[in-house]
């Protein structure tokens, strides 16, 4: 079997390839080249796509909690509370029905944790990026 197999490779080496093959290749190579270079801008704008529908809908949230909330307040307006009052207090009814239904408490400690775990996480991932980026 060994010289079968010896035999067919000393063929195929000592056959000539055929006038187009460095053509060929090179031109499967730039296609590789062009699909690789249209998938990142794919990659990209799906992200930019989804992160717009992200923003979008939590704005909508927090604006139809906005309205909700001082709809049912009749004295909104008469008491002259700020946007930044009546924001306040819709966040904090929203984090206080979410207690109730999870059963999580949320203290100042816990919300600091929450966001020097997520600070900690997007600076190792961007120090990745840039660490890949250079080799």
């Amino acid at each position: 079997m060994e010289l079968y197999f010896d035999e067919k490779i000393k063929n195929a080496l000592s056959g000539s390839t055929s006038e187009h093959f460095t053509s060929n290749v090179m031109h499967k190579v730039f296609l590789e080249m062009q699909f690789a270079k249209e998938d990142r801008k794919t990659e990209k704008m799906t992200f930019k796509f989804i992160g717009a529908i992200s923003v979008f809908l939590i704005g909508f949230f927090i604006t139809i909690g906005y309205l909700l909330t001082s709809g049912s307040r009749s004295g909104a307006t008469e008491t002259g509370t700020s946007f930044a009052e009546d924001f306040s207090i819709t966040v904090n009814r929203y984090l206080y029905e979410f207690q109730n239904l999870t059963g999580f408490t949320f203290d100042i400690q816990t919300i600091l944790f929450v966001l020097s775990f997520l600070l900690i996480a997007l600076l190792y991932s961007a120090s990745d990026r840039f660490i890949f980026k250079k080799r």
